[in-house]
């Protein structure tokens, strides 16, 4: 698959995470936007805390089915916490959504132009071996990188 579709897949799925939190985060947030420029953000920490909880809880192993609970979850709260009067207009929600588009496309040029994991004063390398270690492991917290035992 070509790059773009990569971009445009997480794109949506972001967007679908803000879409999803947001009747829950607009019951807690008072802003003119009742908190939908951050229920992006808010969605992606909560997905990924409920998914830390439950795999480190052990109720299920770190994979695509504890993630997938995770969000079935994040809608049940959300769905039952919406409340149409907490809509913000639309004026307000294009504005959002515009500036986080250009973030978004600013940001993912950047990384397609230097997209690499070295340089001077770089921990990329490490941050690479956390990936590895949280992707190899069942439960959290992961192993530590360093002792990690090839088998």
């Amino acid at each position: 698959m070509s790059e773009a579709v990569f971009i445009i897949e997480w794109l949506l799925i972001v967007e679908a995470i803000g879409f999803i939190s947001f009747p829950l985060v607009a019951r807690f947030i008072n802003l003119p936007d009742r908190g939908y420029s951050i229920s992006k953000l808010i969605g992606l920490l909560l997905v990924t805390y409920l998914v830390w909880l439950e795999v480190s809880l052990r109720i299920s192993d770190f994979g695509l089915i504890a993630i997938v609970f995770a969000l079935v979850l994040l809608v049940i709260i959300s769905f039952r916490s919406f409340d149409p009067r907490l809509l913000p207009r639309k004026g307000i929600l294009l504005k959002s959504e515009l500036v986080f588009m250009i973030s978004f496309l600013v940001f993912t040029l950047i990384i397609m132009n230097k997209p690499d994991i070295y340089g001077p004063n770089s921990e990329d390398f490490m941050d690479f071996a956390f990936l590895q270690s949280l992707l190899r492991s069942a439960h959290f917290p992961p192993p530590d990188p360093w002792m990690l035992v090839r088998r």
